[in-house]
């Protein structure tokens, strides 16, 4: 999506109230060294576990004076520390026994990591060298092994040969054993605009005190530029984009406590592109710097997949409650913008146009696939043999139907999607829920399927199948109104109030009529947020936690909460409620025309 270089249009005088907020219905461990190659090619280098004074010696660290140093600098974890590590410290992909730690080196340098069951650093189970050379930008990532379950560490990295410069302490908590039904708590958002810094909206993330952080999708706009920062086209300019990321405060600081399983979408390497059938300006050099930096600069563990050096799709589990499949859905898709399909904007006539029938069925071909055979099976395989009582989905884009310029959703793959909704539903596995990012809006669906049932008779759903999603963000970025906005701009760019006053109503019903054709029971357009997940043996509540765009001290608001108990939300709109109404009114005639070009669906 665009980002906010221009605001939308609104005529002098105009007041643009967006209505857009509807509730509708002690033991020593092992450790490994992630390394990267030059030409951007990753391995892991794993070492085998060694003695603290083996190390010292090696290093040639005194390290009594190091011990001695640490005790009278103290565990201060406040940035003013950090000598030499102005980027801070990330910990990721943590298990009931791993984790990957990170942080970046300002300069060239010998480090050591530790790993402690105390902020004091007294009983130190990890001790790793591992260098911060220009080959990755000074980044390092060491993964760590045999860690004890359900389990608070601490960590840090020091420089072996100036042992006063230092990182900040991070801390991080295994996930409970496979047979725990401990709750949890996570937070899941994503789209994230260095343009936009600092993030208020991970202060109060970080303050929610979750056991870790889904960052997925759009981590930083590498392709939008802003004062000061171009965007990327090459490893270089990449890197500077995740280096302008890594300095907002409070990412920081949410990193340094919480750590993170992360994914990426389209702005990480050029917006909406596809990375089966990749289109100009992008090419396969210019995704493999997307995606070294990337890796380099995120603590993701590798795959060690042969031939797919770069995967990310990936699946952990989180006690005997729940088991999330992260999914890859730009880099082996291919293209989502069929020549069939060329400025159509409501394919299915189901809004604001006559059904383009060579567009749908281009869109809903056999064969056409978004994640790719090989994560297609994966994602299938994983499902069904999972024995979590709750599966999370993490998805790139809604399987939910948008309708409307969709075809970059899922909407764009529907054979794709079809098998997968239909495996789910004749397989007979329960509980299962989509978490999305990507559009830019907060929107609880409770069932995907009701749309297909209703409106695609191709789908072969059962009654009795419910998936829900759930969209939420962005962190900070351009809202779905005000992209929309920007968008509408182009054809229509708004002269007085009157104008404005009529497109704010047609945007808002063209909206109510997506949501009852999906039956949605909330959605909220112009707000950054994010999903505040807590699982527990009763059940998994969610919250969508927001604050206003733009604002210096924003105030944290929950929107719309559902879990066992049932809904609740902070409010509605009878602008948006009566939207189905003026949608009626004003697209009675099309609707006409629609009929006459030829059957509708549903």
């Amino acid at each position: 999506m665009p980002g906010m270089a221009n605001s939308p249009s609104v005529a002098r005088g105009c007041s643009a109230t967006p209505a857009s907020l509807q509730c509708c219905k002690g033991r020593r461990h092992s450790a490994a060294v992630i390394a990267w190659l030059p030409m951007g090619r990753p391995s892991t280098c794993r070492v085998k576990p060694v003695s603290q004074d083996v190390l010292a010696r090696r290093l040639r660290v005194p390290w009594l004076a190091l011990n001695i140093v640490v005790a009278v600098v103290g565990v201060g974890q406040a940035r003013a520390w950090a000598q030499g590590f102005s980027l801070g410290v990330a910990a990721g992909d943590v298990t009931d026994s791993s984790g990957v730690l990170w942080t970046r080196s300002d300069e060239p340098a010998n480090l050591i990591l530790e790993v402690a069951t105390d902020e004091g650093f007294g009983d130190v189970v990890v001790s790793v060298p591992v260098t911060a050379a220009p080959e990755t930008d000074y980044t390092v990532k060491v993964e760590v092994d045999d860690l004890a379950a359900s389990t608070l560490f601490y960590y840090r990295f020091i420089d072996a040969d100036a042992p006063e410069r230092r990182s900040p302490v991070g801390r991080f908590s295994t996930a409970p054993p496979p047979g725990s039904a401990a709750s949890f708590r996570f937070v899941f958002s994503g789209d994230s605009n260095a343009a936009h810094s600092p993030w208020r909206l991970l202060e109060y993330a970080r303050s929610e005190q979750p056991d870790f952080f889904i960052w997925f999708g759009d981590v930083t706009y590498t392709d939008l530029s802003h004062p000061g920062s171009p965007p990327a086209e090459d490893l270089l300019g990449y890197r500077a984009k995740y280096h302008e990321t890594h300095t907002d405060g409070p990412l920081q600081d949410l990193l340094r406590e919480v750590p993170i399983w992360c994914g990426w979408d389209d702005h990480e390497v050029f917006d909406d592109y596809d990375g089966g059938e990749p289109q100009a300006p992008v090419t396969r050099e210019r995704m493999e710097w997307a995606y070294q930096a990337f890796f380099e600069y995120m603590p993701v563990r590798s795959q060690d997949a042969a031939g797919d050096e770069f995967r990310t799709y990936r699946r952990f589990r989180y006690g005997r409650l729940a088991e999330f499949f992260l999914i890859d859905g730009r880099q082996y898709r291919q293209s989502h913008r069929p020549p069939e399909c060329d400025g159509t904007f409501d394919p299915y006539g189901l809004v604001v146009a006559a059904r383009d029938q060579d567009c749908v069925e281009r869109l809903e071909a056999e064969g056409r696939t978004m994640l790719g055979h090989e994560q297609f099976q994966w994602l299938l395989n994983g499902l069904a043999e999972s024995t979590a009582r709750y599966k999370f989905i993490i998805n790139n884009v809604p399987l939910t139907s948008y309708v409307v310029r969709s075809a970059d959703h899922w909407d764009g793959y529907d054979a794709e999607r079809r098998a997968l909704l239909e495996f789910i539903d004749a397989a007979g596995i329960t509980n299962v829920y989509s978490l999305v990012t990507e559009v830019h809006a907060n929107v609880y669906n409770p069932d995907v399927a009701s749309f297909f049932r209703r409106h695609r008779p191709a789908y072969r759903l059962s009654d009795g199948f419910v998936l829900p999603e759930l969209a939420v963000g962005p962190v900070a970025a351009g809202t779905f109104r005000f992209e929309t906005s920007l968008v509408i701009d182009q054809y229509l760019p708004v002269q007085n109030c009157l104008e404005s006053t009529i497109r704010s109503w047609a945007f808002d019903a063209a909206m109510g009529r997506i949501a009852e054709l999906n039956e949605w029971a909330f959605y909220e357009l112009d707000r950054w947020a994010y999903l505040l997940v807590d699982v527990g043996p009763n059940g998994v509540t969610f919250r969508y936690r927001s604050i206003e765009p733009g604002v210096g001290q924003p105030v944290l608001q929950t929107l719309y909460t559902v879990g066992p108990g049932g809904p609740s939300c902070a409010g509605a709109s009878l602008l948006i409620a009566l939207g189905p109404v003026v949608w009626l009114i004003g697209m009675l005639s099309t609707r006409r025309r629609a009929g006459r070009a030829g059957p509708g669906v549903g």
